[in-house]
């Protein structure tokens, strides 16, 4: 939720640079996601399968973060 809300507040600012500055906030917050899924996993709260298919989907959501910010830093 913090990914998404995060990006969402920062699409409602004014400028770029601002909406560039909250998709680094979301980034942040997808790779505490994985952290998250790390310590579930090693703890035993996840099984390897489903610890694989969303620590991949975090990491998707993470480069995806990062193309967007580069395209919208300046030149």
């Amino acid at each position: 939720m913090s990914i998404a809300s995060n990006i969402a507040e920062g699409r409602g600012r004014v400028g770029d640079a601002e909406f560039h500055r909250f998709l680094a906030i979301a980034r942040g917050s997808c790779t505490e996601v994985q952290a998250q899924l790390r310590l579930a996993f090693r703890c035993g709260n996840l099984e390897r399968e489903r610890f694989e298919s969303m620590l991949h989907l975090a990491q998707r959501v993470t480069w995806m973060l990062t193309a967007l910010m580069r395209r919208l830093a300046p030149p």
